[in-house]
């Protein structure tokens, strides 16, 4: 096709990145931040653990074994909550209920009180553990913040110049006054810091991102998402994953500014879709489209010599008809589906496991000087490595490109 015409031009629709694609991508940044196969001797460590356990499927990794890999990851992250909750309440194990443990007036309280209690408790862990683990955003709001040009006076006493470079200000300095003034030297003499408490905390803020997306994904919503995809754009950028970094910074553009607001709100609500019916069974668009897809290759398989375009057009027109009519056939014929989840039955003993991982190596007590042989001197902030200034200039290009392009629309 050309685009001769305004169907081969595929004009009036609105291109978006989809909601599972953008997490399966965040999942490869987790992978790929924290997982080397070298890193099997350290204790605590993504690939340490997946030996641990026998998961050695996941250890193909989320681009060959997705399902896998995010099983595990799922299990990795619910054993260091759980291990992050036995060092905030003070249990000696998994087994274990001190007698003061909830209060009693919690004990006797209503529902409400209860759940109140409860997350506040988890606020306080989460506060305590990831409150260092992003010092970067308020640099790079600092940093997209218009800023004045820096004033630089001359030292010398009389004399008004006032440049903004300070390498201009040594050079008239000590070329028309003579002037040398020796820069304040700062011995940084930094404490040491626990590499391994870097790598686990951070695991652990990267996780919970994910973990809030796919919640918010199960319960449709779109307002969610949208806060998700904030953070979800920086990881892209700061990572190469430039397609989904102008995907998602498109995304933010279109609904605040280029698309009247009928269109806006459908961009960010309409993204999942629920077809087992109930609270919290949706899954993204996109997700669904594959398992069409799959759906469409199996009755396409069958046709052997017979495969042709027109055979395969006919089948994928009526592939979703045919879907629901053995829905309902297998409804009355009492036929249970599958959930489509990939999860083991029993998964305490593995969470145990994992657990006592975490206590032997220590993963949330800070002992300065500590690291992973496969990660020396892993930082905490996962965003460090992100430029304000180039986000900035990178954002401002962009907004004007599109901005010309939607007012010649």
């Amino acid at each position: 096709m050309d685009g001769d015409n305004a169907e081969e031009r595929l004009d009036g629709l609105l291109p978006k990145f989809e909601l599972w694609h953008a997490i399966r991508n965040l999942v490869e940044i987790l992978h790929s931040i924290f997982y080397k196969e070298a890193s099997a001797g350290d204790k605590g460590s993504l690939c340490s653990n997946m030996n641990v356990v026998g998961a050695t499927t996941a250890k193909k990794g989320p681009h060959d074994a997705y399902n896998h890999y995010k099983e595990y990851i799922n299990k990795d992250i619910d054993a260091l909550i759980i291990y992050a909750c036995l060092k905030a309440f003070k249990l000696e194990s998994i087994d274990a209920r001190p007698a003061d443990f909830p209060p009693a007036y919690i004990l006797n309280a209503n529902l409400h009180v209860q759940k109140d209690w409860l997350e506040s408790r988890a606020a306080e862990i989460v506060d305590d553990l990831l409150a260092g683990n992003t010092e970067s955003l308020h640099d790079i709001r600092e940093g997209m913040a218009p800023k004045p040009r820096p004033q630089l006076p001359c030292r010398h006493p009389g004399c008004p110049k006032v440049y903004v470079r300070p390498g201009a200000r040594v050079t008239h300095e000590k070329g028309h006054h003579d002037l040398v003034v020796e820069e304040e030297s700062e011995e940084s003499s930094l404490p040491k810091e626990d590499h391994i408490y870097n790598y686990q905390t951070s695991k652990l803020t990267l996780a919970l991102l994910i973990r809030n997306m796919d919640d918010a994904t199960k319960e449709g919503d779109g307002e969610r998402l949208s806060r998700c995809f904030r953070m979800a754009l920086l990881y892209y950028k700061a990572y190469g994953h430039t397609k989904y970094a102008y995907g998602t910074l498109m995304f933010f553009a279109k609904v605040n500014a280029l698309l009247p607001p009928k269109l806006a709100h459908s961009l960010v609500w309409n993204r999942v879709v629920n077809n087992r019916g109930g609270k919290g069974n949706n899954i993204p668009l996109d997700q669904n489209l594959e398992h069409m897809n799959n759906y469409l290759k199996s009755f396409l398989k069958h046709l052997g010599p017979n495969l042709n375009e027109q055979s395969a057009a006919r089948i994928a027109n009526a592939i979703g008809e045919m879907a629901a009519l053995l829905k309902r056939a297998d409804s009355d014929l009492g036929v249970r589906s599958d959930s489509g989840r990939h999860t083991k039955a029993d998964r305490i003993p593995e969470l145990h496991t994992l657990v006592d991982q975490y206590a032997q190596v220590e993963a949330l007590s800070y002992v300065p000087g500590r690291e992973y042989n496969s990660f020396p001197g892993f930082k905490r902030d996962l965003l460090a490595k992100l430029s304000s200034v180039n986000l900035a200039k990178w954002v401002n290009r962009l907004v004007s490109k599109w901005s010309a392009t939607y007012e010649n629309a």
